[in-house]
């Protein structure tokens, strides 16, 4: 097993997501080029697993996350459902960050609360699941719900496993969204959220957009601290969280601000934060202090403009109801509980 050592850089005159009051809250960008060979085959294109790792680890410095060794970190992919792989986060993203996290001497869980199966069915359908295992790590479903009661007022249930680590490493793959426009790192911690309790806090509070967006921006800002790795090699678009089509971006992002990070995305996509629900809410929210003003955002290493390909991104036309008819919860529970018995 290879060793690492953490270094720092010192971005603390840059504010954090914390505390606006310094230059801005930094996030890094970086171009990851997509083999010409592979694209083909867009929905597994990727670079070689050196690069991946190399870049990653030089997020996570960037991050400051400090000395990892004996640390819980939570990794949390989004895993939506088995047997389609641009809808997850790449295998390959996933292995790099959790070899990395092993030599740094972390201990590691990676946990989700996909919406069909279990994270072990998507990540055994994705071929790492057995690397995963020989590495040691801990993979789990996030279950235990611990009930929280949110500033919005809805008591969610929260995995005990998110609640309870050191750290989060939220680790979503940039798509399009039927319902949500776009769905990146605030979204993505959604999944932070006990199995089936999903799809009923979409039945149940889905017919408010601004309270079900409430209600997730409060879990965000209730979970310990966490830093967001964005994948977007090869993005999705044109619809989504599933069955969208391949969109190669070249993309590697990383912040300690899942809204800011969010925000960051729109601009790289050509869009302004108002058109996604999420961040609309959040600036409602915070006013113009918040990460969803650019100007409270810098770029140390490449600029949104460095990816002007990323405009032709296409969102969807026409956005779907958040809520789900109780026929449907049910059909999905049970296909669900079948995958589990016959994975």
């Amino acid at each position: 097993m290879t060793s690492r050592a953490l270094h720092t850089t010192d971005y603390s005159s840059c504010g954090t997501p914390a505390d606006h009051t310094g230059l801005g809250i930094p996030v890094f960008l970086k171009r990851i080029d997509i083999p010409d060979a592979t694209i083909s085959d867009t929905e597994r294109s990727c670079p070689s697993p050196e690069l991946l790792e190399r870049e990653t680890d030089d997020l996570l410095n960037r991050l400051n996350i400090g000395n990892l060794h004996g640390r819980n970190i939570l990794v949390k992919p989004n895993l939506v459902k088995p047997g389609d792989p641009l809808s997850v986060t790449s295998p390959e993203m996933i292995l790099a960050l959790c070899k990395i996290l092993r030599d740094y001497g972390a201990q590691i869980t990676v946990a989700d609360s996909p919406a069909f199966g279990t994270a072990r069915i998507v990540l055994k359908k994705l071929g790492i699941l057995e690397m995963l295992d020989g590495m040691g790590i801990d993979l789990k479903p996030h279950s235990r719900p611990v009930p929280v009661r949110l500033p919005c007022g809805i008591t969610a249930g929260v995995s005990e496993y998110a609640l309870e680590t050191d750290l989060i490493i939220n680790l979503p793959r940039l798509k399009a969204h039927c319902q949500m426009v776009l769905t990146c790192a605030m979204k993505n911690l959604f999944g932070t959220v006990s199995g089936f309790r999903k799809a009923w806090y979409h039945t149940k509070y889905g017919h408010d957009m601004e309270l079900f967006c409430d209600m997730i921006i409060d879990l965000n800002e209730i979970l310990p601290k966490t830093v967001t790795v964005l994948d977007a090699v090869v993005a999705m678009h044109v619809t989504g969280p599933a069955g969208g089509d391949p969109f190669p971006m070249g993309l590697l992002a990383g912040c300690a601000d899942a809204i800011a990070i969010d925000r960051a995305a729109c601009e790289i996509i050509g869009i302004g934060p108002e058109m996604v629900p999420l961040l609309r809410q959040a600036q409602k929210r915070h006013g113009p202090s918040a990460s969803t003003d650019l100007t409270n955002l810098i770029f140390p290493l490449l600029k949104p403009s460095d990816f002007p390909e990323a405009r032709n991104f296409i969102l969807p036309e026409e956005l779907k109801p958040l809520t789900f008819s109780p026929l449907r919860l049910i059909h999905g529970r049970l296909r669900s509980l079948l995958k589990k018995i016959f994975q």
